[in-house]
């Protein structure tokens, strides 16, 4: 069963916060994992080191395709976008 369309106002409430964000998207696509959603935030938690500690950036390559891969999975799974090669 299809839960309720978000009205404006409460999506508005929801984008204010990410950890609002990623509450309403696990209460709606059940079908991220928890293996997907502990990636999402370990690439969270690496964005914000990159972005706000002065020390120098080590980023492999198998983390950005990683990453990619998670990116792409969640996107289908919550807008049904296919991705080509």
């Amino acid at each position: 069963m299809q839960k309720p369309k978000i009205g404006r106002p409460k999506l508005s409430n929801i984008l204010q916060s990410r950890s609002d964000v990623e509450r309403e998207i696990q209460n709606r696509i059940k079908t991220i994992t928890s293996t997907e959603w502990g990636l999402i935030n370990h690439y969270y938690l690496m964005r914000n080191n990159l972005i706000h500690q002065t020390a120098s950036a080590d980023v492999k390559i198998e983390d950005i395709n990683k990453y990619r891969s998670v990116v792409e999975s969640v996107l289908k799974k919550i807008f049904k976008i296919k991705f080509q090669l």
